[in-house]
């Protein structure tokens, strides 16, 4: 696509889902990282914002569930959508660019990975609640708290927005030096036309 016509792209895909398959490998990204700003990061950063840290009201579950669907939004970019379900897909990213304690600590032999999976992710976007643990202010990323009988993880929520966002930051620069033929281009080339493209 002429780089002109490429500047009227809107960054919302019902409008340029037509002129999408023109696109060169490097405009994709360009436009992954238009739509990332668009859709993600300014909002996420303005939900941020609007965190009390008080305890009568709070958008703290809010920008939890948004924060953990897009790790597994873009795992799925990442691994190019592979493994059964979607936990493998939010694994990927958060394994590859987000803080290696989640990967290597665990609490009672469950991994910060699946409890981040399983008890924030899920347990928000499936019950709007953190089935065990939860988010607090705090000077550290992580600590553990018993709470009802059971060791739970409790995060940080400044912690987790600037290690989510310093991890999409990364993940696009590895996108942008990436070669055509770099397994992490081709996993979100299939990604991209399977869902920007085809709509699937």
């Amino acid at each position: 696509m002429k780089s002109s016509d490429f500047k009227n792209l809107t960054g919302w895909i019902d409008y340029d889902r037509d002129h999408l398959p023109t696109l060169t490998d490097k405009q994709k990204v360009a436009y992954f990282t238009k739509r990332l700003n668009m859709t993600l990061v300014k909002p996420l950063r303005h939900l941020y914002q609007g965190i009390s840290k008080g305890d009568k009201e709070s958008a703290i579950l809010l920008y939890g569930t948004c924060t953990c669907c897009a790790i597994e939004a873009l795992g799925k970019f990442h691994n190019g959508g592979s493994g059964t379900g979607n936990e493998p897909k939010f694994k990927s990213f958060l394994h590859a660019y987000m803080h290696a304690d989640y990967k290597n600590k665990r609490i009672d032999g469950t991994g910060y990975d699946r409890i981040l999976w399983k008890f924030f992710r899920n347990g928000l976007a499936h019950g709007f609640a953190i089935s065990h643990g939860g988010y607090e202010h705090g000077s550290q990323y992580f600590k553990t708290k018993n709470n009802a009988g059971k060791k739970t993880l409790i995060i940080d929520p400044k912690h987790f927005h600037d290690d989510f966002l310093k991890a999409v930051s990364q993940y696009i620069k590895d996108l942008k030096k990436a070669k055509p033929s770099d397994l992490i281009f081709i996993n979100f080339n299939k990604v991209f036309n399977d869902v920007f493209i085809r709509g699937n």
